[in-house]
């Protein structure tokens, strides 16, 4: 999560050998959030039927939702076609204490790619998101400590996942001991920025699928910030930001996306880091593999 994923998972997709969900992050094998009812807290999927999504053809892309049933899960790739990789990449499965071993039980010989960040950065970017449609105010060390109270008492959290989403080394464990070490790969993001081509060349030889002459890699769903963080979040609480995605042309969703959001990013305080340092080493001291179903 806030590490490159949406760009890595739009580079896969492009490939003659993956066949990539419709909906990048279906989020299905993340049991702790359908047993929160998560599909029905997250304000954005107010106005998403997914009946009505399924029965379109060719299903439309979308970024993300919570697809609970296993018929439905496999609806989402009704016009797979022979593909040597489908691909689901949905960045929860990470952080679940269940993802692991149930993918495990649907897909034994799935291949699992992980993308790290510098905990306190990809912290940071996942807090100034959550500001900006309205799941957080400014108050970092209230947003920090609100986590740290659900972690304390065995609960996952469900949209502020500022120390538990950065916790990679039991959680990368967990996937290694389900799936074996040869079956992760791990990648950092700075690499990703950096130097692409040598990424994309691993995961390819990862995959065992060859290595496209072109290589790109689209800058998608890079920080943005809203000219005005009231309005952004007042459309994404009511989930009027979703339904204009859907509803209006794309030419006019850009032009629309222009006027609202610009380029600029805020500088990550010392003291968020210093702050965030001092619940990560809480969190991780609790922290162990898990390998329960």
């Amino acid at each position: 999560m806030k590490a490159g994923t949406t760009s890595l998972a739009a580079a896969l997709a492009a490939h003659p050998d993956v066949f990539a969900c419709p909906i990048k992050e279906p989020n299905h094998f993340c049991r702790e959030l359908h047993e929160a009812k998560i599909a029905f807290k997250a304000p954005n999927l107010k106005h998403f039927d997914l009946r009505q999504y399924l029965q379109q053809s060719p299903l439309p892309e979308r970024h993300f939702a919570y697809v609970e049933n296993r018929a439905d899960y496999k609806a989402l790739f009704k016009a797979y076609s022979g593909q040597k990789w489908m691909l689901d990449a949905s960045t929860t499965y990470l952080t679940s204490p269940y993802a692991a071993a149930e993918i495990a039980r649907a897909q034994p010989k799935a291949k699992i790619l992980v993308v790290t960040r510098d905990p306190a950065v990809r912290a940071w970017s996942e807090f100034i998101m959550n500001v900006y449609i309205g799941v957080s105010d400014r108050d970092y060390c209230a947003a920090l400590e609100r986590e740290a109270a659900a972690l304390r008492i065995g609960q996952v959290p469900l949209f502020e996942r500022y120390v538990s989403a950065s916790l990679y080394d039991p959680q990368i464990e967990r996937f290694k001991w389900c799936f074996g070490e040869q079956n992760v790969l791990v990648a950092e993001f700075t690499d990703l920025v950096h130097n692409p081509d040598a990424v994309l060349d691993r995961i390819y030889q990862f995959l065992e699928i060859r290595s496209p002459e072109q290589k790109e890699l689209p800058k998608l769903n890079g920080r943005q910030s809203p000219r005005s963080t009231i309005i952004n979040s007042f459309l994404y609480k009511t989930g009027l930001k979703n339904l204009g995605g859907q509803i209006l042309p794309k030419g006019i969703a850009n032009i629309i996306r222009g006027i609202m959001y610009d380029a600029r990013s805020e500088k990550m305080p010392d003291k968020f880091k210093d702050t965030f340092y001092q619940y990560y080493a809480e969190a991780d001291l609790r922290a162990k593999p898990s390998t329960s179903s």
